[in-house]
């Protein structure tokens, strides 16, 4: 039988434990989190990985230069390597920081884009550099705009609801094992 000072020691010390486990637990979901979006990339998945189905991102437009053979999204890796997690008071946010990577949003959620006499430059000086007809068709089209489809990469999933569970149930398991 346990005397109450060694009851009070035993309290004290799994009170230390359940708050070492709240203290490290944010930076642990932050950075499955980021690991969940950034698998979101992977060649394979190339869609948004809710843990119970992909949803499969649109293809690009065949004959488009300097895609083949490379994942969509991923020229520079720089938007899959943007992805951070923010601790703040109550909750993590898990994004991209949208002065770094200003085009991430619009690549998330899709939209559309004005074509400016910029971008028609553009097209003219790829045209030019490769003599690619894909540039010129570009820089000719008449459209106002185009059209840039959503490929999430971000955002709540049920996979990231079972990993917090999972690891919260094992840490907190793994104090009453020890006691």
């Amino acid at each position: 039988m346990q005397t109450i000072d060694q009851l009070l020691q035993d309290f004290y010390r799994h009170r230390r434990q359940f708050d070492e486990v709240l203290r490290i637990l944010p930076t642990v979901v932050g950075t499955e989190g980021v690991r969940l979006a950034r698998n979101n990339f992977a060649t394979g998945t190339e869609g948004f990985d809710d843990g119970s189905s992909v949803d499969k991102w649109q293809l690009r437009i065949p004959g488009t230069p300097g895609n083949q053979g490379r994942p969509i999204l991923t020229k520079s890796g720089n938007l899959k390597d943007s992805i951070r997690y923010v601790l703040m008071s109550n909750r993590i946010s898990i994004g991209v920081n949208l002065s770094e990577i200003p085009y991430a949003k619009l690549h998330n959620e899709g939209g559309i884009i004005a074509k400016t006499e910029k971008m028609k430059r553009y097209f003219w000086a790829m045209y030019i550099t490769t003599g690619d007809h894909f540039w010129k068709n570009l820089a000719l089209s008449k459209k106002a705009s185009f059209t840039i489809a959503a490929r999430r990469f971000l955002g709540h999933t049920p996979q990231l609801d079972q990993v917090v569970t999972r690891i919260v149930s094992n840490r907190i398991q793994a104090i009453f094992n020890n006691a």
